[in-house]
């Protein structure tokens, strides 16, 4: 953090680094199951023993973020304006709000200073709530949405529910989870941040979380060029994707033979997303919606020979099997980008929500 043009201070695991005239001054900090920063202090004498001329600076906090006032003042050095489920506290103007990234919060009345983005999502919710008016369980890392990225009681991002990954976080016990959940599961299952084992389940769930943003399937799309870097890049991990945003309209509902029945359709002729999914199996849950089985992208190739009773039929699958076979091909030539590459990684890609069909 620079001031000025000055740096003041940088970040370690365990709190913060200041600058100082003569050098550099470790600061560790205590911070509880919400991240709310209480204690700040420094082994001045380096003597393994804290006393109390040696805390620097102490929070504590009502729950929906206001600083207690009247009995924890102490301040010994800089003033560090991070507290309240460790967001940056912003003094101008006397407002007092905290930074959370997508939107200002007050503490003093509970709300946020501008509405949900995704509030139309939330009709049942006023789009100014915070944590669901429960801060003591919930927390909200940066002021999105509500509820979808899921995460187990050591800090583990496990996956989403049928809402994606934008949100709150839930954590739940491993067991209980089922990627593409419902969403009045996940909650039903939500153990909020209590549930969470320790600081350092906390801290790994919030560095998690703040990176979800920078991932390719944030939104809930992923492009065939983010399929192809995640490939090489990704390290096998899976991607989440938005059923209800890849182009199904090809698929009529006629094709099922019931609700629940399922079956493997090649996407690869006739959807503007094929050259990403190839051979999907669907599962018909009527109203001309589908869900999907998770793909995985490998670049495999399909030997199998149309079994159609009609010789005519047979001979258009086998082409088309033949074609998807060469266009595989080339699409893994395209991504590999060398054969020596061997971060090259295969990756699951999960499905969530429904698909929209024809008739």
């Amino acid at each position: 953090m620079y001031k000025n043009g000055a740096l003041e201070f940088f970040n370690h695991p365990e709190g913060i680094v200041e600058k100082e005239a003569d050098g550099y001054k470790y600061v560790y900090q205590f911070k509880d199951h919400l991240q709310n920063l209480r204690l700040s202090y420094s082994d001045r004498n380096k003597d393994r023993v804290i006393t109390q001329d040696e805390i620097i600076q102490e929070k504590n906090y009502y729950p929906f973020g206001m600083t207690h006032s009247g009995y924890n003042s102490t301040l010994r050095g800089r003033n560090h304006n991070y507290g309240f489920n460790g967001k940056e506290e912003q003094s101008e103007l006397g407002l007092e709000w905290h930074d959370f990234g997508a939107r200002n919060y007050d503490g003093a009345i509970g709300r946020w200073m501008s509405p949900d983005p995704l509030s139309e999502e939330f009709s049942s919710w006023s789009p100014y709530n915070s944590m669901m008016n429960n801060p003591i369980n919930l927390i909200d890392p940066d002021g999105r949405a509500a509820f979808s990225p899921i995460y187990d009681t050591g800090g583990n991002f496990l996956g989403t529910d049928d809402q994606g990954l934008q949100g709150k976080a839930i954590v739940m016990e491993a067991e209980n989870f089922e990627q593409g959940m419902s969403h009045e599961d996940a909650l039903s299952n939500n153990l909020g941040t209590e549930g969470l084992k320790d600081g350092a389940a906390g801290e790994k769930l919030i560095k998690n979380y703040n990176g979800l943003k920078d991932r390719p399937d944030y939104d809930g799309k992923i492009t065939l060029s983010e399929a192809n870097d995640w490939y090489r890049n990704g390290g096998g991990k899976p991607l989440f994707v938005d059923l209800s945003k890849v182009d199904l309209g090809f698929i009529s509902s006629e094709q099922f033979k019931s609700v629940g029945s399922t079956k493997p359709i090649q996407t690869l002729f006739d959807s503007e997303d094929g050259a990403i999914y190839g051979n999907v199996t669907f599962t018909y849950e009527g109203e001309n919606k589908v869900s999907a089985a998770p793909d995985v992208y490998d670049f495999g190739r399909h030997n199998r020979r149309s079994t159609a009773s009609s010789p005519l039929t047979r001979i258009k699958e086998n082409a088309k099997r033949g074609i998807r076979n060469a266009a595989t091909v080339g699409g893994r030539i395209v991504a590999d980008r060398s054969p020596f590459n061997l971060h090259n990684k295969e990756f699951k890609i999960n499905f969530y929500g429904k698909g929209n069909i024809s008739n």
